[in-house]
């Protein structure tokens, strides 16, 4: 979801009127969990109860990013995509723009109470875990 500003802002409008929009998956930093040119993601308005786990579509500067919450704060939240290492911190929920509500693969739909959403979200939150298998993928890539 990155370099797409103009984009994305008009997608955003269509989404607040008519209240959930699809679009397919763009780049590498929610790997192995979302796949560009396999997924497709239904973004909703998000209602602002986050939770760890949630994967969300924040400005970020002068694009929007799309990575999961791994922490909550009172008026801020760290976001972090699946395959990177540093979240990013002290993000403001006023920043969030919207909230992904299921993934469409291969004509099946995963909705955020599925187990596979509930166990890459488990597994990628922990940071312990990540640095393990990003460490291990670097590796076989060698």
């Amino acid at each position: 979801m990155k370099d797409n500003f103009v984009e994305m802002e008009f997608l955003l409008d269509v989404m607040r009127d008519s209240g959930a929009i699809s679009l397919p998956v763009q780049g590498k930093s929610m790997r192995p969990f979302l796949k560009e040119g396999r997924d497709s993601v239904v973004l909703i308005v998000p209602n602002g109860d986050y939770k760890k786990g949630d994967i969300v579509v924040y400005k970020r500067k002068n694009s929007y990013v799309m990575h999961r919450i791994v922490s909550v704060g009172q008026n801020t939240v760290s976001i972090m995509g699946d395959n990177e290492i540093n979240p990013d911190n002290g993000v403001d929920k006023n920043n969030i723009v919207a909230v992904v509500k299921e993934i469409r693969r291969n004509g099946k739909v995963i909705s955020n109470r599925d187990f596979e959403w509930k166990f890459y979200s488990d597994v990628y939150i922990n940071p312990i875990i990540r640095k393990m298998i990003l460490s291990f993928h670097k590796i076989r890539k060698v």
